[in-house]
């Protein structure tokens, strides 16, 4: 988990003026930590990293928006000082500069050196980057984004907002959401034959060795007079956290774990649905599923991708509700 020491009230300290030409407005982080941020005459941002010699600096600039260098600069009326400066050169990457600002400081604070907690932040999302993040999810990807965007606003979020940490769809764990008491799936379909759903392997559908799991079905149609789309999602539940700065973060980091980019928000508002129906299932023992368990002499060898549907229509047993107010499930972290 990334702790959220870099907010955007944090940048508000030096970007409340313009500095002049090739100076620097700058901050302390925070008196804890040798950290500082600053705002340059162009309004670019900047985060400062002491170095113990410029000739430790690394120079980088593969990543997107993003320049790292070193320089010497005297603050405070100190002696000139060798500094480790990752810059942001694109006003429209600060969000995301934020994140990565505060993955750094994180490791920063765990006793990484600045020139390595720079260069594998930077690596790493260099790999996620490189790994396909396309301008907008296709629209399978944007239909399963919606569906969990959907189950977090209208059943998760009104049992506590502190849920937002529960969302484990985007970062690939075994569940879409996870927490210590209840485990939750979120099936999206479009299908005009009704809760059909695809599982895709074996371990889908494994009862958590913790807490309980549930299937959450919901049924949706394209409708371009719908309101629903993610674009509004993503602003009433970033209406929800807004006053938890941490949490926001959080969200937006998950966002962008997912493949969703702010920057086009006006193609997505494109892709609008209709709400048909939303069932709450229960996954037991007797629940109709496939688990490595039910195969007695294991997977055979050369066997993978397994896949299997499953109709919900026919699990009646197993239905326990069609309403949040009628999910009583214990919230816990």
């Amino acid at each position: 988990m990334i702790n959220t020491i870099i907010t955007e009230e944090s940048w508000m300290k030096v970007e409340n003026n313009i500095p002049g030409y090739g100076r620097l407005n700058i901050s302390r982080v925070n008196y804890g930590m040798n950290v500082l941020i600053a705002s340059d005459h162009k309004g670019f941002r900047h985060i400062l990293l002491p170095l113990d010699k410029i000739d430790s600096a690394i120079k980088d600039n593969k990543s997107r928006g993003i320049v790292v260098f070193g320089r010497d600069l005297q603050i405070d009326e100190q002696p000139n000082q060798p500094f480790l400066d990752v810059w942001c050169i694109q006003k429209d990457n600060n969000n995301l500069f934020n994140i990565i600002a505060n993955d750094i400081v994180n490791k920063i604070q765990i006793g990484e050196s600045p020139v390595e907690a720079v260069s594998v932040t930077l690596n790493n999302w260099r790999k996620f980057w490189l790994k396909g993040l396309k301008p907008i999810l296709s629209e399978n990807e944007i239909k399963g984004l919606f569906g969990e965007l959907w189950f977090l606003y209208t059943w998760l979020l009104p049992k506590g907002k502190e849920q937002i940490m529960n969302w484990f769809g985007p970062s690939g764990n075994k569940y879409d959401f996870e927490s210590t008491t209840f485990s939750v799936e979120v099936k999206t379909t479009s299908s005009l034959a009704g809760h059909i759903h695809k599982i895709n392997g074996l371990s889908q559908l494994e009862i958590p060795s913790n807490g309980l799991l549930y299937l959450f079905s919901l049924i949706i149609r394209n409708d371009k007079k719908s309101n629903y789309n993610i674009p509004l999602l993503v602003r009433d539940i970033k209406d929800i956290l807004s006053s938890n700065i941490t949490l926001l973060y959080q969200f937006e980091n998950k966002l962008i774990e997912a493949g969703y980019l702010s920057e086009y928000e006006a193609e997505y508002e494109d892709f609008r649905f209709n709400i048909v129906d939303e069932r709450m299932y229960i996954v037991d023992e007797e629940f109709p599923k496939l688990t490595a368990n039910d195969l007695v002499k294991g997977i055979p060898k050369g066997v993978q991708n397994i896949q299997y549907d499953i109709n919900l229509d026919n699990c009646h047993n197993f239905h326990m509700c069609n309403s949040p107010k009628d999910w009583e499930v214990e919230c816990k972290l």
